[in-house]
């Protein structure tokens, strides 16, 4: 992603004041994973829903400029990350950008909601996109997978792609992951964008609390 791309991401969560506190992960029980994360978040609109009413929207006055940008911008990355990842772009999440703060973190949790034994958020591919640098003098800031003893500092416009699931669907443990909080003293925010690619199109399912966008 180009430095004007970043820009224009997080506008739209700063314009709207579209950052909330990070949703929690839930057990098979339902009851709340134990102090997981303390980051916000903030989805981006997605296109899927909209596009096809945005004449009707225009005439009824209701669609603002910024709206209207925010999903145009928003449909050319999904295909473009549609194309890099060679996926249906109906099975792209809404993009969700996320900020950590110094202190901030996301203790080791996995993407598929088959780990916590649920039927949601069944995501076999993540693909997350940096969207500042943390400079490795900070000591934070990383996402750590830790049955791999791999650690990888966020730069800028990178991104990491790994797999949730194996060639026969099976969860993969060593997808475990975590966001290490920047220190304190370095004063450095994180940003970044979650990509999650669905087994089902995303319409299907978008009564589903994980792809509602407020």
């Amino acid at each position: 992603l180009s430095e004007d791309a970043i820009q224009k991401l997080i506008s739209f969560c700063d314009d709207r004041s579209g950052w909330t506190a990070s949703p929690q992960n839930y057990g098979g029980d339902g009851t709340i994973v134990k102090a997981s994360r303390t980051s916000s978040s903030c989805p981006i609109i997605l296109p899927l829903l909209y596009l096809p009413k945005l004449d009707l929207l225009r005439k009824s006055g209701r669609l603002t400029e910024a709206i209207e940008e925010e999903i145009t911008f928003s449909w050319s990355l999904m295909q473009r990350i549609a194309d890099f990842l060679e996926v249906d772009v109906g099975r792209i999440e809404p993009l969700q950008l996320i900020r950590y703060t110094p202190g901030q973190f996301y203790r080791q949790h996995h993407d598929h909601g088959s780990y916590y034994g649920v039927q949601t958020e069944q995501r076999p591919i993540t693909f997350l996109l940096f969207l500042s640098s943390m400079p490795s003098s900070d000591g934070g800031g990383h996402t750590r997978f830790g049955e791999l003893d791999i650690a990888v500092l966020p730069r800028a416009g990178d991104g990491i792609i790994w797999s949730n699931v194996d060639n026969e669907g099976n969860i993969l443990t060593e997808a475990v992951h975590e966001a290490v909080p920047p220190k304190d003293e370095g004063n450095f925010i994180k940003f970044a964008m979650n990509v999650w690619i669905a087994e089902e199109p995303i319409m299907k399912n978008i009564d589903a609390a994980s792809y509602r966008t407020s």
